[in-house]
């Protein structure tokens, strides 16, 4: 039976899901140890991004992390400094200076992603099996509604 239906007080759910984040929020940063590249979080969401947005700017990566653009410029020199990723001048327009991942940014992004399976292996163990579609039906309505792409282009970036 679940505790959170249609009549259950909004702010139950609310809390449930903030609770559930903290626990996600702390095996994200925890995953970032599976590579041997100092990696910082903010970081690792910006090769989330270019990785889903192929050939983005500095401007789409500054308006998606929600910082200015000095910020973000200096945080690709960073990336580009640990061989992550990119700049390249547009074969379109010469003006455009585009966001690429370099292959070692692949790797770290696919080992990543693979330690936070790992842990999200353990906590599932914990949870009788028949409960886990339910979960997983939850959380794909969230990640849809936050507009994250599904797990398959994950797969395709290997």
């Amino acid at each position: 039976m679940c505790i959170y239906d249609q009549t259950s007080n909004d702010d139950l759910i609310l809390d449930a899901i903030v609770r559930s984040s903290r626990v996600l929020l702390a095996m994200a940063i925890r995953s970032l140890s599976a590579v041997d590249i100092d990696l910082t979080l903010v970081q690792y969401r910006s090769l989330v991004f270019i990785a889903q947005h192929s050939k983005c700017t500095v401007s789409e990566l500054a308006d998606n992390l929600g910082v200015s653009h000095p910020t973000v410029t200096r945080l690709c020199d960073r990336l580009i400094e640990k061989g992550l990723i990119e700049r390249d001048q547009s074969s379109n327009d010469r003006r455009r200076v585009e966001l690429v991942l370099r292959p070692k940014a692949l790797e770290a992004l696919s080992k990543v992603t693979e330690h936070r399976r790992s842990d999200i292996r353990e906590i599932l163990k914990q949870i009788p099996r028949t409960q886990w579609s339910e979960i997983a039906n939850a959380l794909d309505l969230i990640s849809e509604a936050a507009g994250e792409q599904s797990e398959e282009m994950w797969h395709q970036l290997g």
